[in-house]
């Protein structure tokens, strides 16, 4: 479960800890913010006589809606395939078009599949650090976050390339509700984050 927690706060010290700059500008998570808070029915110059009808999320709506008209995907030939066919259809098809409804609106949005599920990441959810010669993500940082009744908990999960190399970075930070300076903490603090390395690499050859 997604948690609304002041990201922004610990982003920085996130930034120096895997020394990394985010590509996109403020102004973009402005914009980023603004669209959420439009799709959602909540924009800034709503008011009890001005009220809005949620035109956007009807847009968004249709938009997915013809996009994931009639989508399927089918993969065979193995045991991996059998357990991928499975996944997806159990965790991705049935969902795929609230999913791009969401990624409309946000302007863009990432999925991390996991043995379990598959997860949606929306700005501010993701830092996207690097790209490729054809604009294709090849560094990025997720943010994941817990709460308990006295603190925040934020993972953040700094997957790239190196070489020929996929790594894959967790960093674990915990920030006093109230406060805005976070602290780093071993990632087995947080119950759901126990065994989680903090650094795998995969050899992508």
């Amino acid at each position: 479960m997604k948690i609304n927690i002041p990201l922004d706060s610990v982003k920085k010290q996130i930034r120096e800890e895997f020394r990394i700059a985010p590509l996109v500008t403020p102004e973009m998570r402005e914009a980023e913010d603004l669209w959420m808070q439009i799709w959602t029915g909540t924009p800034p110059w709503a008011n009890d006589q001005d009220r809005t009808i949620n035109f956007a999320k009807a847009v968004t709506g249709e938009a997915a809606r013809l996009a994931t008209m009639g989508v399927s995907v089918k993969l065979s030939g193995s045991a991996r395939a059998d357990w991928l066919q499975e996944r997806l259809n159990e965790e991705l098809i049935p969902f795929l078009r609230d999913m791009l409804d969401v990624g409309c609106a946000a302007g863009m949005f990432l999925l991390k599949p996991t043995p379990d599920s598959i997860g949606l990441y929306t700005p501010p959810e993701f830092t996207i650090t690097a790209v490729d010669n054809r604009k294709r993500v090849i560094g990025v940082v997720l943010y994941d976050t817990k709460a308990t009744p006295d603190y925040y908990y934020v993972k953040a999960e700094y997957h790239r390339y190196e070489g020929t190399h996929y790594v894959v970075s967790n960093r674990a930070f915990r920030l006093a509700k109230g406060k805005t300076a976070a602290s780093r903490v071993n990632l087995d603090e947080v119950p759901d984050w126990v065994g989680i390395l903090p650094d795998a690499v995969l050899d992508i050859l």
